[in-house]
């Protein structure tokens, strides 16, 4: 068979040619233009480090440094150019700082003073009379993204450095003007000037997320702080930030109202979309509506284990709940009249709800006017006011005895914070040796929240109240100093005798229809809500007519499950209570020890069951025959220090021991 000759491809070889063309002359031109940039970062350099200072900010008295940045001269007639958060503690408290700058050969010091600021936009000019040097220059418009900037500055006090790096133009989504630059900056040149390659300035040193991402003030908004500073008007600069904080604050609630304001699918719920550049809300809706899934699976199987004898059986009938009737006084005789039923026999061991319809939840603030709640909460203060010996002795104990149980540690080689006397001897006998200063790490107890569940009874009614009041008060800004969330709660009821559950009920008096009465929760403190904004919800504790019935064990199986839906690893659930639980509508209709029982039942599987570790203080009763770890106080005025002893008891546990569910 004949096969035809085959010729080579001339398209293909000038291919070939040309791509090894291009690579020889990449590789030829690489060095060169490596070269060329080292050459202009040198003679950026050379032109502008004259002008360029560190900034420090020394302790009056102390007479050491507390902060360092980076500043550069703008003008003739001495100003210099930084960040505003370089000098801040200067403006809020200039007699007890001063600012200094100094280049890096450190033979002269120049004291400066703060003319004029942006807070916005983080930039602040100095004064400084003896400066003789050539201000620089700020260019007239931005670079172009990928040109090559240099971004000069004094970083952890190790001298004047020179940080090339990429301009990327203005950062999206910013609320205030910031340029995206492709280069690492590090502490200590804030302030410092950001230069192309011509040595003008298009930037200065602000901020960086880490990862050669960093960000710079643009030039225009030094340019425009320059026009509006004249130093023949000195400015009140807390009136002048005032002012630019509100005007900014005013332009972006106008850019928010005016924003997209739709709402998008976010699993099974729907939440805003982005509504302006700069405030735009986050999801991933997928993986959220997975987690809910789950925690929800989790929860219903936790529930399933023993809890038929514990959470409430819940009969009613619907009619009932949709029908009612008015409390008449023939009821108080039929109530007192009737007789208490027994369970000897045993068939009576559920523990069940007549209807829960008129159950609440309530949030402290919503139950009273806002006049009233704080004229309640001065009533308070002025108890407490009689009380103040013994209530700082009480705050400091605690928090005392709280920061003794951390492993103290220390951060070394710092630029700031105190003075490391252990390196004091390499300083006398090098003197160039620069001082060494520590600072203790933090370490409280961040993981950890606490639930104070206090019992509202009328039996509580007078000083018990008072004092339960005050010591969660104590106890809320305690804790919260040492990073540990405290949640305050209270349990009573709507009503007396039995309240709108009552009235249905006497229009069938069924047999044992378990507890019959309105329960009312009260939340007033969420653990996540800073003492500052509750504080005057504590009050409402001295309302005369809150104070009711109590039914314990529903209450701690409120608390218990709001407890269990908080992210901390240690939850801790105190009750400060007086005794048993009493309801006469709902004793006078099941046995007598009907709500005591189920309060058992729950303590138990709480105890035996959940990782929510559970106590409890008796106000002159003793409660260990419910609870195991139980204390009995006395007198109401031992309720503070028996807090305190028990937090502390708790709070020395080096591990947390998980009950196991058999």
């Amino acid at each position: 068979m004949f096969n035809s000759p085959t010729f080579p491809n001339p398209l293909r070889g000038l291919r070939q040619l040309a791509r090894r063309c291009i690579w020889l002359w990449l590789l030829c031109s690489a060095p060169h233009a490596l070269a060329l940039s080292a050459a202009e970062a040198r003679t950026t350099f050379e032109r502008t480090h004259d002008a360029i200072y560190q900034i420090r900010v020394m302790d009056t008295a102390a007479n050491n440094k507390t902060s360092t940045g980076t500043g550069f001269v703008v003008s003739s007639n001495g100003l210099v150019a930084t960040n505003y958060h370089v000098v801040s503690s200067a403006v809020n408290t200039p007699d007890k700082y001063r600012i200094e700058l100094l280049q890096e050969d450190e033979t002269t010091v120049h004291l400066a003073t703060v003319v004029n600021i942006d807070v916005v936009n983080d930039l602040a000019l100095l004064t400084v009379d003896t400066l003789s040097t050539t201000a620089l220059a700020l260019a007239d418009e931005g670079s172009r993204q990928g040109d090559t900037v240099y971004a000069i500055g004094y970083p952890f006090d190790l001298g004047v450095t020179v940080v090339p790096g990429t301009y990327n133009g203005l950062a999206p989504h910013s609320a205030s003007e910031r340029v995206h630059f492709t280069g690492s900056l590090n502490p200590g040149m804030s302030g410092g000037p950001a230069f192309n390659t011509e040595g003008q300035i298009i930037g200065i040193n602000v901020a960086t997320a880490g990862n050669q991402v960093s960000f710079l003030v643009p030039a225009a908004r030094l340019r425009a702080l320059l026009d509006t500073t004249a130093l023949d008007q000195p400015l009140e600069l807390r009136d002048t930030m005032r002012q630019q904080l509100m005007r900014n604050s005013e332009r972006m609630i106008e850019q928010m109202l005016a924003g997209n304001w739709q709402l998008v699918p976010l699993g099974r719920a729907q939440a805003l979309d982005e509504i302006t550049s700069f405030l735009r809300c986050w999801g991933d809706s997928k993986n959220q509506q997975q987690q809910l899934e789950n925690e929800q699976d989790q929860n219903s199987d936790e529930q399933n284990i023993d809890m038929e004898n514990i959470v409430p059986e819940i009969e009613f009938d619907p009619e009932m709940n949709n029908t009612e009737v008015f409390l008449e006084d023939s009821e108080d005789n039929d109530m007192q009249n009737m007789q208490r039923k027994s369970s000897k026999d045993g068939k009576i061991n559920k523990y069940k709800i007549f209807t829960n319809k008129f159950d609440k939840i309530i949030d402290a603030k919503d139950l009273i006017a806002g006049d009233e709640i704080f004229k309640l909460r001065n009533n308070l203060d002025l108890q407490m006011s009689n009380l103040q010996t013994f209530i700082s002795r009480l705050a400091n104990k605690l928090q005392r005895k709280l920061l003794a149980k951390q492993n103290r540690s220390w951060n070394f080689d710092l630029e700031e914070g105190l003075l490391d006397s252990s390196k004091l001897p390499r300083v006398i006998m090098d003197p160039f040796n620069s001082l060494s200063y520590k600072k203790e790490k933090d370490i409280d107890f961040k993981d950890t929240v606490v639930t104070l569940l206090i019992d509202n009874s009328g039996s509580m009614r007078g000083r018990p109240i008072t004092i339960a009041a005050i010591c969660a008060d104590i106890l809320s800004r305690t804790l919260e100093r040492c990073s540990v969330k405290v949640e305050i709660l209270g349990f009573t009821t709507m009503n007396w005798k039995g309240g709108k559950s009552r009235e249905i009920w006497m229009k069938n008096k069924i047999e044992n229809p378990g507890r019959l009465n309105d329960l009312c929760h009260i939340i007033y403190k969420s653990a996540d809500l800073p003492w500052r904004r509750a504080k005057s919800n504590l009050g409402l504790m001295l309302k005369e007519g809150i104070l009711k019935e109590n039914i314990d064990g529903e209450a701690i199986l409120w608390a218990h499950s709001r407890l269990k839906k908080r992210k901390e690893e240690r939850k801790i659930l105190m009750v400060i209570s007086d005794g048993a639980p009493v309801d006469d509508s709902t004793l006078s209709v099941n046995p007598g020890n009907y709500l005591e029982l189920h309060l058992k039942k729950v303590i138990k599987w709480i105890e035996n069951h959940s990782d929510i570790e559970i106590n409890a203080i008796g106000i002159g009763h003793d409660v260990t025959n419910y609870y195991d770890n139980a204390l009995k106080i006395a007198d109401v005025s031992e309720l503070g220090d028996a807090i305190v002893d028990r937090l502390v008891d708790l709070f020395s546990k080096k591990s947390i021991r998980k009950r196991s569910i058999n």
